[in-house]
């Protein structure tokens, strides 16, 4: 590859590790794979082709070799697209930040960013085109988690996170049963020198497809901060543990 590809997965790859690392999963030991790269070079070609986003694009007139190697590359990868200045480390952000009327319910390019068993990756930049592969498990290991979720518990730099996005928490499948939307109770509060003020909720929701973990409970609290001390309470109730017992999470978040 050329000194521009290695770059470009350097900083798509630091970034991804950022973020795997605020929200307590392995991060260090992941690495590029460069048949990835591959199939994402030439998954930009056919979305240039195309001049459109598609994860199943049919072949705009390119020789099949070309076309089925892209293909893999749409079908496996999280694809981004509109910004001229596209940079591995702003399509991470992009991914991340998932809030938009298409992915804000389910939050998917996010989800696989923060697949625990994820170990290998590969991107690829080309005309305001950007790909990320996603649908890897090379992890041998099991990464134990009781729950994932972004903003991340504890302390969370404002420069990964907007006011504008939706929060996000996935429960790890073995310790607890699948969420249920008629029980699920979600409170985000303020706080303030000891002090809570309930946040209203704008948005709920739960996604059960099998995007890295086949759960996410998705909210959007009205009137946050990012700023740098300002701290929340949340509060998600109505949960059920694998042995049908009912409990809840709660963590704070601060910005800094």
């Amino acid at each position: 590859f050329s000194k521009t590809v290695e770059n470009d997965n350097i900083l798509g790859l630091t970034k991804l590790r950022e973020y795997r690392y605020l929200c307590g999963l392995p991060y260090e030991d992941i690495q590029i794979y460069k048949p990835y790269v591959s199939y994402n070079l030439d998954a930009l070609i056919v979305l240039n082709k195309l001049k459109g986003l598609s994860h199943t694009p049919p072949n705009p007139g390119l020789p099949e070799d070309v076309y089925q190697s892209g293909y893999k590359g749409t079908s496996c990868s999280n694809l981004s697209w509109g910004n001229i200045g596209m940079s591995t480390p702003l399509s991470m952000a992009i991914y991340m930040d998932d809030s938009d009327k298409m992915n804000a319910d389910h939050v998917g390019h996010r989800r696989w960013c923060l697949n625990p068993p994820m170990k290998l990756t590969g991107f690829a930049l080309d005309g305001g085109f950007s790909a990320m592969w996603s649908l890897n498990i090379n992890r041998a290991e099991q990464t134990f988690y009781e729950f994932i979720c972004y903003p991340a518990v504890g302390y969370m730099p404002s420069s990964h996170f907007k006011i504008s996005n939706v929060w996000s928490l996935s429960v790890n499948p073995q310790l607890y049963k699948i969420p249920d939307k008629s029980t699920l109770n979600i409170q985000v509060s303020s706080v303030k020198d000891s002090i809570k003020k309930e946040l209203n909720i704008t948005y709920q929701n739960i996604d059960l497809q099998l995007i890295g973990i086949n759960n996410c409970i998705i909210f959007k609290p009205d009137n946050i901060s990012v700023l740098p001390k300002s701290r929340y309470f949340v509060s998600i109730t109505g949960l059920k543990d694998k042995t049908n017992k009912e409990t809840k999470i709660e963590y704070y978040v601060e910005f800094f």
